[in-house]
């Protein structure tokens, strides 16, 4: 019986979770789907009731649901209990369990080019979910500063709270006077989703440097305006991993081809049909899933992200 998995959130378009997942599991011949699934802000609960209809085996979770989720989980690793949000659910006969690989994830391209976060002051754009992830990663690289800037003060107090409690030095500044502080960071991190519809830049980058490295979580598009300004300042880039390895093989990679996700197309369908109360039988008996082991789904961004790669290097 096949297994489906999920990515949840609003936007959900842009994602190529299901490109991603999709492809490693034929490589990896595993009798499982994975698809996209649009729950706007406000209706987290509805959503979590009807992937809990059809059985669904896990699923990833993004923007804006990583820490309104944290309510209806029944349990959850230390990792997400530290950081207060969660990416990656397991569902084990209606017990949800919570994951977050956000840290290992945003950590794992900036060892790879032995980067030094110790002693580094980070400007951070953004206060959501995955800022937290983020945070915690900086703090736990021992970072000597971390500037926050964001819209919202009530969310940057709270995220400088968090960051107080577990170590961290924080600021709170406003967007026009981290503009004038920018160049006094070695990095500048952008946790918003600004940039995925194409908007301006969040914040000038008239001083960003040779001497910054500008990280921007934002892959699709994966030239965001942030990331084409601070290249033509001679800055380091860092983007997402998942498009740095994938762009540009997506069309033409056998492996990423649409056409075997033909079935997780019908079965998105279905869940919007489920998700407005017109439960399909069908859709129920046949997204029936076992799943995978909680450590497989705990590790599964890693793991996955890890099998594409290697099977696009050996084309």
């Amino acid at each position: 019986m096949t297994s489906t998995y999920a990515v949840i959130g609003d936007p959900i378009d842009h994602s190529l979770s299901p490109n991603i997942h999709n492809a490693a599991f034929r490589h990896l011949e595993l009798d499982h789907t994975y698809i996209a699934y649009k729950i706007p802000a406000g209706e987290l609960s509805a959503g979590i009731d009807a992937l809990k209809a059809i059985k669904i085996a896990g699923f990833n979770v993004t923007i804006p649901h990583k820490i309104e989720m944290m309510k209806f989980l029944d349990e959850m690793d230390t990792t997400c209990k530290v950081i207060g949000a969660v990416n990656t659910v397991s569902n084990d006969n209606g017990r949800l369990k919570g994951y977050n690989t956000d840290m290992i994830g945003f950590l794992d391209p900036i060892k790879k080019r032995n980067l030094t976060i110790k002693d580094s002051q980070v400007m951070l754009l953004g206060a959501g979910g995955a800022a937290r992830a983020i945070v915690t990663a900086m703090v736990k690289e021992k970072a000597s500063k971390i500037t926050i800037v964001n819209r919202t003060m009530e969310n940057a107090n709270k995220l400088a709270e968090f960051a107080k409690k577990i170590g961290g030095n924080t600021d709170i500044v406003s967007l026009q006077e981290a503009n004038e502080l920018i160049s006094d960071h070695k990095f500048i991190i952008n946790s918003t989703s600004i940039g995925m519809k194409n908007e301006p830049s969040p914040i000038s980058t008239e001083n960003i440097n040779e001497n910054s490295i500008v990280y921007d979580i934002v892959y699709q598009p994966i030239n965001t305006d942030l990331i084409k300004k601070s290249k033509e300042n001679g800055a380091e880039i860092i983007c997402s991993l998942k498009s740095f390895h994938l762009n540009g093989n997506l069309n033409n990679n056998p492996v990423l081809s649409a056409g075997d996700i033909i079935e997780a197309e019908k079965l998105a369908s279905e869940l919007l049909n489920l998700h407005s109360n017109k439960i399909s039988s069908n859709a129920i008996a046949h997204l029936d899933s076992a799943g995978l082991s909680a450590s497989d789904i705990g590790t599964a961004s890693s793991d996955v992200v890890g099998a594409i790669v290697g099977k696009l290097g050996s084309k």
